[in-house]
């Protein structure tokens, strides 16, 4: 038996055992309670516990799988210890869990404890990516991607920001000598380096970002439709609310069309899995229209263009975060 399936086995047995049958002064809750303790002493935050018992989450905060959180948490506390015996071998199993347990952490709402376990394991892969970056590269990259958004839902842009340049630098390196492997993940990291860049007002900067990602995707869609369209039809919106912002709204209107019809005949085959988006993407089409309106009227009237009138004004246009974000962890 392997790490990854050791691991797997005795978190299974951990989460699904009678709680009765063990204490608080069982060996894995005990280790539990120190690596949380361990982690607020090397972040400088104080985070509350994540668990009180077996899957139980503080401040009876709900969540529909605690177990997942559970089995997480105790995958990286067997990888801490597997590492510390042989790190050549369980060090990429230890930053893969730690990655996997920021996802859980902020799926239940406990975002700084999120981010505190991906910056970890991006010093893990950092460390790994220095002495073969042929195979750990990739995984920096997906997790600097991973970093970006965790501190953009904390607010922190300009460190988000410097996170997402990171993974494209590295994923612009990897698409140069294998596109069809890294171009998606370019992609993805572009989409989010422009709702960064907009999230800091710099729109210009951001819709240069969006435009390759739009780019990229229809290049990838031609050839796999079924894989490649929705994302397609992400950027489309991301690409017509940037658009907006920069006044040229003829042309976000066409992309909000675009995104419309892709997503129309996503929603026809699989109404339960992109009914949402095309709701998302015929709101942000209206508003694109009523923006273009806007603008034609002012023109056809010779009127002094206020901001407000030119849908520029920050309250009267699309925010941020009408953007939509892509994990690729």
């Amino acid at each position: 038996m392997n790490g990854s399936e050791f691991a797997d086995e005795w978190a299974d047995e951990w989460v699904n055992d009678d709680p009765q049958e063990h204490d608080a002064d069982d060996q894995s809750f005990s280790g539990l309670v120190a690596w949380l303790a361990e982690l607020r002493k090397e972040s400088g935050a104080v985070p509350k516990a994540v668990v009180t018992t077996r899957g139980r989450l503080i401040d009876e905060r709900p969540t529909e799988r605690p177990t997942d959180l559970a089995k997480a948490l105790n995958a990286v506390m067997i990888y801490e210890g597997l590492a510390e015996r042989n790190p050549a071998v369980y060090l990429p199993d230890l930053a893969r869990s730690l990655s996997n347990l920021a996802d859980w952490l902020v799926a239940v709402g406990r975002r700084e404890e999120g981010l505190i376990a991906v910056e970890r394991a991006i010093i893990i892969r950092e460390r790994l990516a220095e002495r073969d970056p042929v195979a750990h590269l990739l995984d920096l990259a997906r997790s600097l991607n991973s970093l970006s958004i965790a501190l953009a839902r904390l607010g922190r842009d300009e460190e988000g920001l410097l996170a997402v340049e990171r993974a494209v630098t590295i994923y612009e390196g990897l698409a140069v000598r294998n596109p069809a492997a890294y171009l998606p993940d370019l992609a993805r990291a572009l989409n989010n380096r422009s709702i960064a860049l907009a999230h800091l007002a710099r729109h210009d900067d951001s819709l240069v970002a969006v435009e390759r990602a739009v780019s990229i995707y229809q290049g990838l869609a031609e050839r796999n439709p079924d894989a490649y369209l929705p994302d397609l039809a992400r950027s489309l919106n991301n690409l017509s609310i940037g658009l907006t912002w920069v006044g040229r709204h003829g042309e976000s209107v066409a992309a909000a069309e675009e995104a419309v019809s892709i997503y129309e005949g996503l929603a026809e085959r699989k109404p339960a899995a992109y009914l949402r988006d095309l709701a998302t993407s015929v709101n942000n089409l209206a508003d694109a229209r009523d923006r273009f309106d806007e603008a034609a009227t002012v023109r056809n009237h010779h009127t002094v263009a206020t901001p407000r009138a030119l849908g520029a004004a920050p309250d009267d246009r699309p925010t941020p975060a009408s953007h939509q974000l892509t994990d690729v962890e």
